[in-house]
């Protein structure tokens, strides 16, 4: 459960971009590599996904990894201008991951039933779909990972993961600026 917290600009979302790259294709430099990752990137809406973290994802991934894409609207010919439901991509183990698109304006009902090896929630969710989350990485011991400008006070990121209030060893978080 790791958190970066920084301001506007300071280049959060790049670092869980090329994070969600790294791990689907497996090839992380520091983390436990595996074949056929399924993970979710969850955006605050449909229109920031398509703006922000699909933007980022699309800009590392390289073109010849794709396997397909599944679009919620727009064309696959001009993905970058629709919403991307999921992306298919080709892992070094010769296997196939998915990286799959939500909003949190989906609602938590939208977020049940799937099991997953990592979540990249790019800012602040709602804590019931953080929590719902949650219970998608648990049967395979799956990471939670975040980045956000903490823009809502003290909220249940502040408690949960920056006081870290339940001592869990799991919660980590940095802080990072221009």
């Amino acid at each position: 459960n790791r958190w970066v917290f920084g301001g506007n600009r300071s280049g959060k979302t790049e670092c869980g971009a090329v994070e969600t790259i790294w791990l689907a294709r497996g090839i992380h430099p520091y983390r436990e590599n595996k074949p056929d990752i399924e993970c979710w990137v969850v955006s605050l809406s449909t229109q920031v996904q398509r703006d922000v973290a699909q933007s980022k994802i699309l800009h590392y991934l390289n073109k010849d990894w794709i396997v397909d894409i599944v679009m919620l609207s727009g064309k696959k010919s001009s993905m970058d201008m629709g919403v991307i439901d999921f992306i298919t991509i080709r892992n070094v183990f010769g296997g196939v991951s998915k990286i799959g698109f939500k909003s949190c304006d989906q609602g938590r009902e939208k977020f049940q039933g799937v099991s997953l090896d990592f979540v990249w929630f790019d800012e602040e969710p709602p804590l019931d779909i953080y929590l719902e989350c949650k219970m998608r990485v648990l049967d395979k011991c799956g990471d939670i990972f975040a980045t956000m400008t903490p823009l809502k006070g003290l909220s249940w990121v502040y408690h949960l993961i920056y006081l870290n209030e339940n001592n869990d060893p799991e919660v980590w978080h940095e802080n990072i600026s221009w």
